[in-house]
Formats: structure tokens, sequence, C-alpha cells
């Protein structure tokens, strides 16, 4: 799950909330309710956590067509922002 890489993630740097947050160009109250699952990934999150470890593309692709299906939090691979959409990270091959 996304999320518990992001949490792992955070556990091996050994950073605090409020510098995983800031990594993630948020606030640590955004972050916390993150991480204990009080609040969804948000788009925006996504695609700082990409930037930060790009390496999660395809985690982060996977987690977006998995949420695709239930549309939980409305995030959806077609609610993408525009500069996401037109990077080419997210186009597929048939």
């Amino acid at each position: 799950m996304l999320l518990d890489e992001l949490v792992k993630r955070q556990r091996t740097m050994q950073a605090t909330d409020r510098i995983f947050a800031a990594l993630l160009g948020m606030p640590r109250a955004t972050w916390q309710a993150m991480r204990t699952s009080r609040r969804p990934l948000s788009r925006k999150t996504l695609l700082r956590a990409m930037a930060q470890f790009p390496e999660l593309r395809p985690m982060v692709v996977s987690f977006l067509l998995s949420d695709a299906t239930s549309a939980a939090d409305g995030t959806t691979p077609d609610a993408l922002p525009a500069e996401a959409r037109n990077s080419g990270e997210f186009s597929c091959v048939a």
C-alpha cells in the first residue's frame, strides 16, 4: 500500500512528522491525518511524493488505478491536475 510505503520511508529517514510533511510540502497536521488514515492521500500529495521519491511512480499509478474503481475520494486518473496529465507520466500504451 502506498501510504505504508510513505510511512516506511519516513521511519527509514528517521524524520519527524514535521520534517516529512515539509518534504511533501504540507503542514504537519495534514501529514499526520493522512498517516493515521483520518484523511485520504490527496492528488497534490501523490504528485509531491513522486517528485521526492521517483521510484514510487509505479506504486502511485497502481494506487490511482485501484482507486478509480472505488472512487472513494474522487482521485481518479481523469481527475489528475493538468500538469500531471500533460507530463506523459500516466500515458498508456495499447
